[in-house]
């Protein structure tokens, strides 16, 4: 093998992992990393603007079905291919590579696991362990969280560093906050029912709605709700002009509001784990205000009663990642050397965080406070 080289999966479920895999590649770029990407978990024809990813290849993975922002099991269950999925798994040649790095990604990890690759695991949902909040019970999902995607080595990130290994988020750290004249309210709520939201928000006629829609085909407009097809650089365009978000409960598109000093106003997806946890953490950091519904009061509410908010400053977590990636490849080492430079790796970024006035500085494994007012 004459360079190193990468087997990148990314779960295509949501656009988070894709986001965190676009700041990976240009990272890896930048370094003459040869990486091949695996993306699974939606139809080839959902994903957009995927020009930067050069090597790329798609597979059938496995995901979840909602509707009506409610995750639906059954057929969840229906519109899985285990067959099919097990003979990608059987299939893919991870033994080319130096290193295989699944972002929740779980054939790439289980083929890794299979010929006995090296495997790296990023993701935010390695964080929801230990100290950090999480809800009680639902044993099937934490029991997911652990054996979801088997690697060497888990990398979670989380807004705040509950354990000694727990990255800050990875952020776009050229994204900045720009003015705007004209006020209005960023909406992207993907999972829910998006002719009920477009009709929800008509309801609040003094207010201006920009909405991206999974379902949206072409720019449209319905009074004063804007809707827009999903675009990356579209959506931060609106993104680093509006005034507040609103969102469901996912980690990525949270923390680039956290990063821009956006209020967000965020409904969990009703039966994800993740998103539950999510909603839980943002309470006790009191980084945004969470709702189980979104409704013309809360709605209204929010708009004219939040406060603006400072931002909170990440540092360039992709490319100190990156190298540790490249370090990992290039070198040998044990499990206990690979937590330690991974636990020196996170003090030193932890360190780089900026956190919001009223809000102290934490130590790694810290439980969160308030400073007095």
């Amino acid at each position: 093998m004459n360079q190193p080289s990468i087997l990148y999966g990314v779960q295509g479920t949501g656009n988070g992992h894709i986001s965190r895999a676009r700041l990976m590649s240009g990272e890896f770029a930048r370094l003459g990393v040869q990486v091949d990407y695996l993306f699974s978990g939606r139809a080839r024809a959902a994903y957009f603007d995927m020009e930067e990813f050069a090597r790329q290849q798609y597979g059938t993975g496995l995901s979840f079905k909602t509707r009506q922002g409610r995750i639906r099991k059954w057929q969840t269950l229906k519109s899985s291919k285990p067959l099919r999925y097990a003979s990608e798994v059987s299939a893919l040649r991870t033994d080319r590579y130096s290193l295989v790095i699944s972002d929740f990604e779980p054939t790439t990890a289980w083929a890794a696991k299979l010929r006995g690759t090296p495997a790296l695991a990023l993701g935010h949902q390695y964080a929801l362990t230990g100290k950090a909040p999480c809800p009680p019970g639902d044993f099937v999902a934490k029991w997911i969280v652990r054996h979801f995607t088997p690697a060497n080595q888990r990398i979670g990130f989380h807004w705040h560093p509950y354990e000694r290994l727990t990255l800050p988020p990875m952020i776009d750290t050229e994204l900045s906050p720009i003015s705007n004249s004209q006020s209005f309210t960023l909406v992207y709520l993907p999972f829910e029912d998006q002719q009920e939201t477009v009709a929800l928000l008509q309801q609040l006629r003094g207010e201006h709605f920009v909405v991206y829609s999974p379902e949206a085909a072409q720019e449209t407009q319905c009074r004063n709700v804007s809707i827009y097809p999903l675009s990356k650089n579209g959506f931060h365009h609106h993104l680093q002009r509006c005034n507040r978000v609103i969102c469901n409960t996912g980690f990525e598109l949270i923390t680039e509001a956290l990063y821009l000093g956006k209020p967000v106003l965020t409904k969990p997806l009703n039966g994800q784990f993740e998103q539950t946890a999510n909603a839980m953490a943002l309470k006790e950091l009191q980084l945004a205000t969470v709702a189980r519904q979104i409704s013309v009061l809360n709605l209204d509410k929010f708009i004219h009663s939040t406060p603006p908010r400072s931002r909170i400053i990440y540092p360039n977590v992709a490319r100190e990642l990156a190298e540790f990636c490249l370090q990992r490849v290039n070198s040998t080492l044990s499990p206990e050397e690979s937590n330690t430079a991974l636990a020196a790796l996170a003090a030193r970024l932890w360190s780089q965080v900026a956190q919001p006035s009223g809000v102290e500085t934490l130590s790694v494994g810290d439980a969160p406070t308030l400073a007095a007012a």
